[in-house]
């Protein structure tokens, strides 16, 4: 009826793109704005809806939203969880961003740090677009801006805190829009990121099995990685809602034959929340190779989740009993200094958190 009588006016749901609405059997959903929780967001079906139908996506936060992804609404925060949100929106090809209380963002008519972060953030996203040839980029398609973007927030979890650097490539931008340099510039790396080599990473209780020191299995050796935040010095860590729960963040050791040390350890969160774990290693292309399942029970029920540095490698996948464990190699790209896994959380097969156990990662300079 509102179609009918104002064919003209836009009209929005606070959803995100879901069949259930979109394909209503009662008929078409005549939204013509999506507005996605960013813990809800399910971009392939958000982009043919916007591909198919000429539909837009926006977001927003709520207060409750964990870290890996960001969240400006909480003023503990630090302003990186504002001005990454265009960046992010580029990524996702998302147009806007929506918050039902933005008075949070202001001190009576005049605007707070988080009010001039936004407005700043904004400015970025205009940055992004003028170097596009003053276009917005579409589902779908790529943009010769996209690696720049990326290498500040492929994702709504894997993102940089890296203030400074962030302003660095703000700066380069401006220089490639002026013409002072020729190609548009990448977040780069700190100074202090560990050097391109081989590293091999076993996922365990640090103060548990396998409790070999150094620990050696198969030609190679092993860093031992227990849920530990992320941590400067050691240049590697976790980001997620409950890391520093013992009673949540916990960890694995199954016995039996046929499987070494490495794959009978493992981690999982017994939420099956999104965690991100980073590793700083220098900007270069990296063959990366994950094994995630526990090798002494398969999981039909719970599909495992992981994304490297962007790449889906394990795609909502089950495990049985007869595969327990699922081993994916891809061929990543690092340019800011930190590799990144996401790690679990909702599954798009069930409508429900699920385990994603993961065990070793190994990370090989590409040939």
């Amino acid at each position: 009826m509102t179609k009918a009588a104002a064919p003209n006016l836009r009209i929005a749901i606070s959803e995100e793109p879901k069949p259930e609405i979109a394909e209503d059997p009662g008929g078409a959903c005549g939204y013509d704005i999506w507005i996605a929780h960013t813990r809800a967001y399910e971009q392939d079906y958000a982009w043919s809806r916007q591909q198919g139908h000429g539909e837009e996506v926006w977001y927003y936060s709520l207060d409750q939203d964990p870290d890996p992804y960001f969240n400006p609404t909480l003023v503990e925060r630090d302003g990186m969880h504002t001005r990454v949100i265009p960046w992010a929106a580029w990524s996702h090809r998302i147009r806007g961003w929506a918050y039902y209380d933005g008075n949070r963002f202001f001190s009576g008519s005049q605007p707070g740090v988080r009010a001039s972060l936004l407005r700043e953030a904004m400015e970025d996203y205009e940055y992004l677009w003028l170097a596009n040839s003053a276009a917005h980029p579409e589902p779908g398609a790529s943009t010769d801006v996209d690696a720049t973007v990326q290498s500040v927030a492929s994702s709504m979890t894997s993102w940089t805190r890296d203030a400074d650097g962030l302003m660095t490539l703000r700066h380069e931008l401006g220089l490639y829009l002026e013409g002072s340099r020729d190609t548009l510039p990448v977040l780069e790396a700190d100074d202090d990121v560990r050097p391109v080599a081989a590293y091999y990473l076993n996922f365990q209780d640090p103060a548990g099995e396998p409790a070999a020191d150094p620990l050696e299995v198969g030609g190679k050796t092993w860093i031992k990685v227990g849920w530990g935040p992320w941590d400067d010095a050691a240049g590697m860590g976790w980001y997620g809602e409950f890391i520093d729960d013992p009673g949540i963040a916990l960890y694995g050791f199954d016995g039996g034959a046929g499987v070494d040390d490495i794959e009978r350890s493992y981690v999982y969160d017994d939420y099956g929340r999104d965690n991100l774990f980073e590793f700083a290693i220098a900007p270069g292309t990296y063959r990366v190779t994950a094994g995630v399942g526990r090798p002494a029970k398969g999981y039909p029920g719970d599909p495992h989740n992981l994304t490297i540095e962007g790449v889906v490698a394990v795609d909502d996948e089950l495990t049985s009993d007869a595969a327990p464990t699922i081993v994916r190699t891809v061929e990543v790209e690092v340019t800011d200094g930190r590799l990144s896994l996401e790690v679990g959380g909702k599954s798009a097969m069930t409508g429900n958190y699920a385990y994603t156990f993961l065990a070793f990662v190994e990370i090989e300079p590409a040939e």
